[in-house]
């Protein structure tokens, strides 16, 4: 069976759903890294927050990107302005389930986002050496 992947904007309410894509992926990413308040109930709320905030302001709606394979949203992305001046904007956030690694749904949202443009980007970094985020 082929899965369909569609990159599209995100939708009036649906702020649970992506805060619940939010928490999920990034738990799944850095769960040995983080502690659970990262992924708890507070913090599944201040993702819906956070979502619904997005949703309601169509500059910041604007610059988000939901990534669904067979009609369930798989991942999620949002860029804006760039703090670094040799970048055009920031990709502020990229996160996908982990089920759906390899499906070309991290590639669309950011071919769908970024393009061509010049972006930054904060990391976790475990190399002692630099700082504990990294700019790329």
């Amino acid at each position: 069976m082929t899965s369909s992947l569609v990159v599209r904007h995100p939708r009036e309410g649906e702020a649970a759903q992506l805060a619940q894509v939010h928490i999920t992926a990034w738990k799944q990413a850095y769960h040995r890294l983080l502690p659970d308040r990262f992924w708890n109930d507070d913090a599944l709320a201040g993702r819906i927050r956070m979502w619904s905030n997005v949703l309601a302001d169509q500059g910041l709606r604007s610059n988000a990107r939901v990534a669904e394979i067979d009609d369930e949203i798989a991942g999620i992305a949002m860029t804006g302005k760039a703090d670094e001046a040799d970048a055009e904007l920031e990709l502020y956030l990229i996160y996908l389930l982990a089920e759906h690694y390899g499906s070309g749904a991290a590639g669309a949202l950011l071919n769908e986002l970024v393009g061509e443009r010049s972006a930054s980007l904060w990391v976790f970094s475990l190399d002692p050496p630099m700082s504990s985020l990294s700019s790329y």
